[in-house]
C-alpha cells in the first residue's frame, strides 16, 4: 500500500495547485504521505546503501535528490523562488514552453534545455507523448487554467509570461532581440488566453528585454495586466 499512500501526496498538490495558494500547508516538516513519497523517490534510485535485491534502479541518486528537493520545496515559497520553480504555475510553463520551443516543426534543443530547468523531471518527455502540435498544446494549456478554483492574480501572469518569453529567447530565432514574428503570434495568443490585450503583450516583451535578471517583471507592467 505504500504507492496508495504515497499518491496521498498528489492529490494534495492538485489540490493546491487548483487552488492557486498554499492555504493547505499548515505542516512545519514533511507529513507522511510527503516522507512515503521520498522514500519510494529513494528506492527507486541508485543509491548504494539501499538493498540488493531492491527492482532495477530508475534514475540516479542526484536526480532522486533533486525529486525530493523538489518536493520539499512545494510547501515552502521561498525555497520555490531560489530553485525557480513553481508547481503552482509549472504546469503553465510548460504548456505555454512547449508552444514556443516547437514554432519551427520540431523541438528546439536550447528552448527544451531551458524548460527543463523549470519543471519537473520527465515533464517534457511525457508531455510531447501526449500532445504534439501547437494545438494540442494551447489545449492543455486552456485546460490548466480551466482547473483553477481562483483567478490568476496579475504578478502570477507575469510570471507566466516571463518564463515562456524565456524558452522562446533560449531558441535564438530573435528580430532585433525580439522574438520572430510566428513566436509573436503564438505569445499573444497565449495572453489572450490569460486576459491580456496583444498591446499589453507587447509591453510585456519590451519589458522583458530590459528586465532579463529579475524574476518578475515591474510593477508598471504588472499594473498593465491587471483587468
Amino acid at each position: 500500500h505504500a504507492e496508495d499512500f504515497a499518491e496521498q501526496w498528489d492529490h494534495l498538490l492538485d489540490e493546491v495547485i487548483r487552488g492557486g495558494d498554499n492555504d493547505l500547508w499548515e505542516n512545519t516538516h514533511p507529513f507522511p504521505p510527503l516522507r512515503m513519497k521520498a522514500m519510494l523517490i529513494l528506492w527507486r534510485s541508485d543509491a548504494p546503501l539501499l538493498p540488493s535485491n531492491r527492482p532495477a534502479p530508475t534514475l540516479t541518486l542526484e536526480h532522486a535528490d533533486e525529486e525530493v528537493r523538489r518536493l520539499l520545496s512545494t510547501m515552502d515559497p521561498l525555497a520555490r523562488k531560489e530553485q525557480g520553480r513553481d508547481p503552482v504555475l509549472e504546469d503553465f510553463w510548460l504548456w505555454g514552453g512547449l508552444c514556443l520551443a516547437t514554432t519551427q516543426g520540431t523541438i528546439d534543443a536550447r528552448a527544451q534545455e531551458t524548460l527543463e530547468k523549470l519543471v519537473a523531471r520527465g515533464a517534457i518527455e511525457r508531455s510531447l507523448q501526449e500532445a504534439n502540435t501547437e494545438e494540442a498544446f494551447l489545449a492543455h494549456f486552456d485546460s490548466t487554467l480551466k482547473r483553477r478554483r481562483k483567478r490568476l492574480r496579475s504578478l502570477d501572469k507575469s510570471k507566466i509570461l516571463k518564463r515562456i518569453l524565456q524558452v522562446g529567447h533560449a531558441k535564438g530565432d530573435l528580430s532585433e532581440g525580439d522574438l520572430s514574428e510566428r513566436d509573436v503570434k503564438v505569445f499573444n495568443d497565449i495572453g489572450e488566453r490569460l486576459g491580456i490585450s496583444e498591446e499589453a503583450c507587447d509591453l510585456v516583451r519590451e519589458r522583458y528585454r530590459d528586465t532579463l535578471d529579475n524574476d518578475t517583471l515591474d510593477d508598471d507592467t504588472v499594473e498593465t495586466l491587471q483587468e
